[in-house]
């Protein structure tokens, strides 16, 4: 398997992981929760990063639940995941 290969590999494990959480969340969070949800699965900028995490944030327990630490605790570059 290339690197490439792998990566894509990877990726698409994580991609499912993700969607999995995002789908168990059911009809508990709104429809633009979850498109916010999945739009952190990107990999290109978000033009409102922030503004996604807060959405977020306050779309309810189950939405509180899925936080994504890894999204939430960014360093300084806060438009890539």
């Amino acid at each position: 398997m290339s690197e490439y290969q792998h990566l894509k590999h990877v990726y698409r494990l994580c991609f499912s992981h993700h969607c999995r959480g995002v789908q168990n969340c059911g009809n508990e969070i709104t429809q633009e929760v979850r498109n916010a949800m999945f739009s952190l699965v990107t990999p290109y900028p978000l033009p409102d990063y922030q503004g996604t995490l807060a959405l977020i944030r306050n779309g309810g327990p189950k939405a509180e639940g899925r936080r994504y630490n890894s999204a939430f605790n960014t360093s300084t570059d806060s438009s890539y995941l």
